[in-house]
């Protein structure tokens, strides 16, 4: 069974290349997405099929309960933008 590869890039374009789901759900580890969600395997499945895409935010307390109630800050920036290594 093969397994799919990840590209995560950062803001300053360093690519970080993710081997499979599992890793993929720990890299994520510790970000959310940008309404506050954690991400889990379902998460990630669902933004993928849906924007192509997950991008990773990196809240403090006060921006995580803001973006869980208005789903978002406005003009917080993605630590890292994820899609599928092709």
């Amino acid at each position: 069974m093969a397994i799919t590869l990840y590209s995560a890039v950062d803001e300053g374009y360093s690519v970080n290349r993710i081997a499979g789901m599992a890793k993929l759900v720990a890299f994520c580890a510790g970000y959310t997405t940008v309404d506050g969600r954690k991400f889990t395997e379902s998460v990630i499945k669902k933004e993928l099929k849906e924007q192509h895409c997950i991008r990773l935010y990196d809240y403090d307390a006060d921006e995580l309960e803001e973006a869980q109630s208005e789903g978002g800050i406005r003009g917080k920036e993605w630590m890292y933008r994820v899609a599928v290594f092709k």
